[in-house]
């Protein structure tokens, strides 16, 4: 077995630009101020873009299924919604309803989705204080 000698002294460098720091403490990771926070800010940055790419897909999601409920339309191809611009990866919420069928939600609105079929297509009320079911139909509620 060999041993080796372990250099403590190697040169620590900056997370942002890769300069050599100098030696001032041992966990510092950035050369300067102006580095740690374009680091950060950039780390930041992509945060908001995702975040602002899935509320834009949701909202265009809630748009096309909210046209769909004032057209009447309760059952469409999901090939059909697609070509409208509908994202079906895309949903705020998921229910397993009774005999294990899944239903999807984009916030009011709920659907069933099968493999190449969106159906039961609904909007839900607020759940009322006194109801046992926090969310039941509400096909009579009139359309913003």
């Amino acid at each position: 077995m060999e041993y080796g000698i372990i250099s403590s002294m190697e040169p620590h460098r900056c997370l942002e630009c890769g300069n050599v720091i100098p030696h001032m403490r041992t966990g510092k990771i950035f050369c300067c101020d102006s580095c740690r926070n374009r680091y950060h800010n950039a780390e930041k940055r992509q945060l908001r873009v995702y975040r602002r790419r899935i509320g834009n897909r949701l909202e265009r999601n809630y748009t096309i299924l909210e046209g769909l409920l004032a057209q009447g339309v309760d059952s469409l191809p999901l090939s059909d919604l697609q070509l409208m611009g509908f994202s079906p990866e895309t949903v705020t919420g998921y229910f397993l309803k009774q005999r294990r069928s899944l239903e999807l939600g984009c916030y009011d609105i709920l659907y069933k989705q099968s493999g190449t079929k969106v159906f039961d297509l609904h909007r839900v009320r607020s759940p009322a204080k006194d109801s046992p079911h926090p969310y039941a139909r509400d096909d009579t509620a009139p359309l913003p």
